[in-house]
This record gives structure tokens, sequence and C-alpha cells, in this order.
């Protein structure tokens, strides 16, 4: 669903505006990504603060 709020995003650590990515709830608490890391970062855990590497689930 698209952001209502702006944040960091927590892919590449960039802002992200109200309506310009998606939030998701994650251990009790809200965060946003950018539409188009949404996209690249697909089935990865890829986060600004460790990194991150393709998801073999």
């Amino acid at each position: 669903m698209r952001n209502k709020y702006p944040g960091v995003c927590y892919r590449c650590g960039q802002w992200v505006d109200a309506g310009k990515g998606h939030f998701e709830r994650y251990s009790g608490q809200f965060r946003v990504q950018h539409a188009e890391c949404a996209i690249k970062y697909r089935g990865t855990n890829q986060n600004y603060l460790k990194g991150g590497e393709k998801n073999n689930e």
C-alpha cells in the first residue's frame, strides 16, 4: 500500500515523500520504502544499515 506519511526508505536510506513509496508493518512498527526500491530489492533482505543478500527461501 502507498505510504500516507513521509519517512526514510529502509532499503536505501533516502527520504521518501508521502505517496511516493510503500509502507509495511514490521516488528510492531511501520517502515517505508521507495516504489522503485520495492521492485529493485524484491526477494532480498537488503537494507541500508546492514546491506543484505539474496533471500533463498
